[in-house]
């Protein structure tokens, strides 16, 4: 929770006040952290949806600023088999993801 803290003091003129749908083109969204594991992870997690023209800066900071912790960034096409697999990138050491939460037959779950 640290880094997303620091995360949120560092980009907090950029973040959406009410996100309430689930894209956005010009500015971050933070989501509720999940306390618990949650779809394809198997622990605990936060996320931030990031448009393309923030994505340079907050990914180069949030890979700068991890620490110790491992990062999952992952594009969010509609494909989610494949945007948390063969497309996502790791900051750290990759974790297992279950994808047994996704289904072949439709793009979301």
């Amino acid at each position: 929770m640290k880094v997303r803290d620091n995360f949120i003091e560092t980009f907090k003129d950029q973040i959406a006040l009410n996100c309430t749908g689930m894209y956005y083109e010009t500015e971050l969204c933070m989501y509720e952290p999940d306390t618990d594991p949650m779809g394809p992870f198997v622990t605990a997690n936060w996320a931030v949806l990031i448009p393309l023209d923030k994505f340079y800066e907050t990914v180069s900071w949030i890979m700068q600023n991890r620490g110790i912790y491992d990062i999952l960034v992952h594009p969010n096409t509609g494909c989610y088999m494949e945007d948390h697999d063969q497309w996502a990138f790791w900051g750290g050491k990759p974790w297992r993801i279950n994808m047994d939460a996704f289904s072949r037959d439709r793009p979301y779950p």
